[in-house]
């Protein structure tokens, strides 16, 4: 549930979460060879045990917000995803953070999951730059001293890159560069 507060290309974006979430890994571990999938063997308890920390279940009802600020106006350009096609194009920025806190209280997990996305585009006459960047992290409230509390953090960017030279207006070159990390 949301609202956009505002003029058009000028949003504060306001909004409510409530999430459930559950995690489970029935049965004993298993292990396959290559991509025979039919075919599985169990796991010795040494092997259990390496794994463990990453086959954790996870339960929550998380309540939490929306909070963005959105800047953006559309261009029409022709030629940039496709040959011949004309899209509409998001230039300025765009900002949202979301939050969400479970609610300890009735499932099994007391943590806090956050997340932050970035958008910006940039029109510079023959060349269009863009970049996003999302940003993922939860915090364990109950973590063991032993380990961190802000586990499954995970981030990524993208940037892009068009330019249509005035000398070969039939031409657009394209570049691309992606990371992502957890």
């Amino acid at each position: 549930m949301g609202t956009r507060l505002g003029r058009r290309g000028s949003l504060t974006v306001l909004g409510g979460v409530l999430s459930y979430e559950e995690v489970t890994y029935p049965g004993a571990l298993q292990l396959t060879e290559g991509r025979d999938y039919a075919t599985r063997t169990p796991v010795d308890s040494t092997v259990v045990r390496e794994v463990a920390p990453q086959t954790r279940e996870l339960g929550s009802i998380r309540l939490g917000a929306v909070l963005g600020q959105r800047n953006v106006w559309w261009v029409k350009k022709r030629g940039l995803d496709s040959m011949r096609g004309q899209q509409d194009v998001p230039l300025g920025a765009d900002v949202t953070f979301v939050f969400a806190r479970s609610l300890a209280a009735l499932e099994r997990d007391n943590d806090l999951v956050a997340m932050l996305l970035l958008y910006t585009a940039v029109d510079a006459g023959t060349a269009l730059f863009a970049g996003r960047i999302r940003l993922d992290a939860r915090r364990d409230f109950e973590a063991p001293a032993s380990a961190p509390e802000w586990q499954d953090v995970y981030g990524e960017i993208e940037l892009l890159n068009y330019w249509k030279p005035t000398s070969l207006p039939r031409h657009t070159f394209f570049a691309r560069a992606a990371a992502a990390g957890a």
